[in-house]
């Protein structure tokens, strides 16, 4: 029998896909410029701070140079609780003398990961306390620290921190936020545990708001009085390095490969990239052990959609494709493999579909006789898995193959009166 070279099976398998996650990574704030509004180290991690209402602000890293112009202090030192490492937040000077001004200050830090990351997220914060002045008779609050946290998956839907709380903080939720809010001086030097979003989780967002309390809380001032003592002194928390447990190298939004001529043309696309050098094609006949075909320079870095388009031309009969990603320091991951056949599913004569098959394969074939037929199943290392004498009626058939593993099989069909003998088809169970 003779070939029919100018029919292809067609064949696009296509795939959701991120590649293995770059182990847990630490975001410091070193390299922060004071008050910078906003702050960007690297395509993973970058940061927006605003300030609002009455007051002086100083937001400060804590090795960087120079000293508050509230507190006179480095950025390092915490009130009454030695040094930390992070971010400091720095306010003073809210409401008005004769204490019944609201203290209506605030500093909002906006942390963003561009390319995604993996929870949990985790970071402390440090010095969330209360400070009250004593006239002699009554105590007044100075100022009552409070810090909301709130956080957005990759799809930006909400994410409400945890907390683990150590010293007196109240630890409420309000919508989707978590709060902090001091009820005693005890709290000064104490660390609150915070950690967004649950294990494997993909978290694009986390927003810390310190304010003032406003009235305060837990006040022993008498009644009649205001609750507040004058102009709100300088306060300030420190926000820790930030941890997650994992960065997405490069997500995978499809991979696919198909057929024209005798070319297989092989497309994918990433939504972001993080240390991204190359990619490669790599290629197998039966899916076991896999050669390397091309390679493909990536994008580096990039939180953008990155469309890729290769093809190559084949001699021999390769089916099976996967896409390997290699990153500037030699890591690299696969992703899932893909079948391609560029090579017919029938001859002259016989006719096998669908291919790739799942629970049948129909058989279709042309004969001058009604001689009955015998089929024959084999795997690629020759062994006989399904072997059938059927009569022949009308030249139609099905075959049950549910009871197959998946893999590459050959089909073998002749009549039994010797006169027809069809070359093997081969073909994929999924």
């Amino acid at each position: 029998m003779k070939s029919n070279k100018n029919n292809y099976l067609f064949l696009l398998i296509s795939f959701i896909y991120s590649f293995s996650v770059i182990a847990q990574t630490t975001f410091n704030w070193t390299g922060y410029s004071s008050n910078s509004a906003s702050w960007n180290p690297s395509v993973n991690f970058n940061v927006t701070t605003a300030t609002a209402g009455g007051g002086v602000f100083d937001r400060r890293e804590s090795g960087s140079s120079g000293t508050s112009a509230i507190s006179g202090t480095s950025g390092d030192q915490a009130q009454n609780c030695g040094t930390y490492t992070g971010l400091r937040l720095e306010m003073s000077g809210s409401g008005n003398g004769s204490g019944t001004g609201v203290w209506d200050n605030s500093i909002t830090v906006t942390i963003n990961f561009p390319n995604i990351v993996i929870a949990p997220v985790t970071f402390n914060i440090y010095d969330i306390t209360e400070t009250f002045y004593y006239d002699g008779s009554n105590y007044y609050v100075y100022y009552q620290d409070k810090a909301t946290i709130n956080a957005l998956d990759n799809a930006s839907s909400p994410v409400i921190p945890t907390v683990t709380i150590s010293g007196a903080i109240d630890n409420t939720t309000s919508g989707n936020s978590r709060v902090l809010t001091a009820n005693s001086v005890n709290g000064a030097c104490a660390n609150q545990a915070v950690s967004v979003g649950t294990a494997g989780q993909q978290i694009k967002q986390i927003t810390i708001v310190y304010l003032s309390q406003d009235p305060p809380t837990h006040c022993p001032a008498p009644a009649g009085s205001p609750v507040r003592y004058g102009v709100s002194q300088y306060q300030y928390i420190f926000i820790s390095p930030i941890t997650v447990s994992g960065l997405l190298p490069v997500e995978l939004l499809s991979f696919t490969g198909k057929c024209d001529a005798n070319k297989k043309i092989f497309e994918w696309a990433t939504a972001s990239e993080t240390n991204n050098d190359y990619f490669t094609i790599e290629k197998s006949k039966y899916g076991l052990e896999f050669e390397k075909l091309g390679e493909i320079k990536g994008a580096g870095n990039s939180s953008t959609q990155k469309n890729y388009k290769t093809e190559f031309t084949e001699e021999d009969e390769y089916y099976y494709y996967r896409l390997k990603q290699t990153d500037f320091d030699g890591k690299f991951s696969y992703s899932n493999i893909v079948h391609v056949n560029c090579f017919q599913n029938y001859y002259d004569g016989a006719s096998l579909s669908p291919n790739p098959a799942t629970d049948e394969i129909n058989i279709h074939f042309e004969s001058a006789t009604n001689a009955n037929v015998e089929y024959t199943i084999t795997d690629i290392f020759g062994r006989t898995l399904k072997q059938e004498a059927k009569a022949q009626s009308g030249n139609v058939f099905s075959i049950d193959t549910k009871q197959l593993p998946k893999g590459v099989y050959f089909f073998r069909l002749k009549q039994e009166d010797g006169l027809n003998s069809f070359p093997a088809l081969r073909f994929i169970k999924q």
